[in-house]
């Protein structure tokens, strides 16, 4: 009887060890391909020392982009008029229509005066009232400067040199006065002559000037 009890007290012994003996607990595989898990991890984007544009596309950006203000009572003059130059040149002289101003004769009327510069290039002496011949109007009206007496004080000691012979090589500059009747634009005509006798046009110009 006793023999049999001890039996059983080993056959229970035996099936306590061999229900704790089991094979261990399987650990879950990693994947190498997956990243390792990161506790508290908090991205940010990088800070960038280059300021924000509005501009899209970089490669229309233009370099350093300023603006200029204009102020609101700002006056914006408009250019000065220039007109073609009126000369001319032909049988060794040469005529230029330099400028036109509002003066006084010597008596203090007012009238309009025209400077001329003319250069004779011939051999003999020569002057401007024999081989120039001068036309100027004036909203389409001639001008007439013959009623005008000069004296030879008159624009800077000017007025007479129309009459005075210049050698070969010279310029000499000759003032022309004309009633004043308002300071809008002249039209001038020049003509070079082979003589004043003779009166055969060499060269011409014409254009307008304004008055200064």
């Amino acid at each position: 009887m006793k023999n049999i009890f001890l039996l059983l007290c080993i056959f229970a012994l035996f099936f306590v060890f061999a229900s704790c003996g089991g094979s261990p607990a399987e650990t879950p595989a990693i994947n190498p391909a997956s990243p390792a898990p990161q506790e508290n991890n908090i991205i940010t984007e990088p800070e960038s020392s280059a300021p924000i544009t509005p501009y899209e596309n970089t490669d229309t950006q233009p370099a350093n982009p300023t603006t200029v203000e204009i102020p609101a009572n700002a006056v914006i003059e408009a250019p000065s008029e220039s007109l073609p130059e009126i000369s001319a040149e032909g049988g060794g002289y040469s005529i230029t229509v330099d400028s036109a101003w509002i003066d006084k004769d010597y008596t203090g009327a007012q009238v309009i005066a025209v400077k001329f510069l003319f250069t004779n290039n011939n051999s003999s002496p020569v002057c401007f009232a024999d081989v120039i011949n001068v036309s100027v109007s004036q909203n389409g009206a001639k001008l007439n400067g013959d009623s005008i007496i000069m004296d030879g004080s008159c624009f800077n000691g000017l007025a007479f040199n129309f009459r005075n012979q210049i050698s070969k090589g010279a310029t000499i500059p000759c003032v022309y006065a004309y009633p004043y009747s308002s300071s809008d634009n002249l039209d001038i005509s020049v003509q070079i002559l082979t003589d004043f006798n003779s009166r055969t046009v060499l060269a011409n110009a014409s254009g307008s000037i304004v008055i200064d």
